[in-house]
């Protein structure tokens, strides 16, 4: 059964005139499961700022096994939307509901920052968070191991983070998150702090892994140029309350030369329905 998350009432009930906004959380993963009811997720932010999203049918379904990416002018609520779906802040009314992972969590999530924790190893990072999860002792080693050598840091594994440069604890961030086997993944912009070079690395070893496990992913980024190369679709956030303005599809065979010109014009187009959301 899915994972039925409640959330509080902490804030007025939204007016009847916002009552359309909202998501069909049941096809955050798998929009073609046979579910006998439709779960809706009204959603608003900590901070009073609406985020609210609607398309022509009401539903905005991520099908499973592709990437997402989300973009949208600063504060339009594109981080927010991702706390919201973790489960990391409040909604105003409804649940999310997660199918279950019959060996992993529901979702995981990479942050800006890759957050290990300075006193642990690469390794002992990593199976803390395994533990948390509830992985047996003797099961954590083989979820993270060949993760860690797929990025190439199968010889940080002894090494504390603060022996380690920006991206490789980003990658490190990554592999943790991935050995949980979400159903979800979130990605907050999780390359923003590295340089171009190292970016576009980062960039295909993320595609290849999830390709390579089927995990559905969302990302929110700023940089229009990586959500070419690594989604599958594009969604562009506007207004406010915000709103789906635009959509992607982009149906290009990974991996993705990012100075093709296909992957350019895809990133003009993306360019181009941000600037015209863009505040006047």
């Amino acid at each position: 059964p899915p994972v039925q998350r409640p959330f509080s009432s902490r804030y007025p009930p939204l007016s009847e005139g916002w009552k359309g906004y909202v998501i069909m959380a049941h096809a955050i993963i798998d929009p073609e499961a046979a579910w006998t009811e439709a779960q809706q997720l009204n959603l608003e932010a900590a901070l009073q700022s609406f985020v609210l999203l609607k398309n022509e049918d009401g539903a905005l379904p991520f099908a499973r096994g592709k990437t997402t990416a989300v973009l949208g002018p600063s504060g339009v609520g594109k981080s927010t939307l991702l706390r919201l779906i973790a489960g990391l802040l409040p909604a105003e009314a409804g649940r999310v509901d997660v199918p279950q992972s019959e060996d992993g969590v529901p979702v995981a999530m990479v942050f800006q920052d890759p957050r290990l924790l300075p006193w642990m190893t690469v390794r002992e990072n990593l199976e803390f968070a395994l533990e948390a999860a509830g992985v047996p002792a003797g099961h954590r080693r083989a979820r993270w191991e060949p993760l860690l050598a797929s990025v190439g840091l199968a010889e940080t594994a002894r090494l504390r983070p603060g022996a380690l440069s920006g991206g490789m604890a980003q990658r490190v961030g990554v592999v943790r998150a991935l050995s949980l086997n979400p159903r979800l993944l979130l990605l907050d912009e999780p390359f923003g702090a590295v340089d171009p070079l190292l970016r576009a690395q980062l960039q295909s070893a993320l595609v290849r892994l999830l390709t390579e496990r089927s995990t559905t992913a969302v990302l929110v980024t700023h940089d229009v140029q990586e959500a070419a190369v690594v989604a599958d679709r594009v969604l562009v956030l506007g207004g406010r309350p915000s709103r789906v303005v635009a959509e992607q599809r982009i149906e290009l065979p990974h991996p993705r030369d990012g100075l093709s010109s296909a992957v350019a014009a895809k990133a003009r187009a993306i360019r181009g329905a941000l600037e015209a959301c863009a505040p006047a």
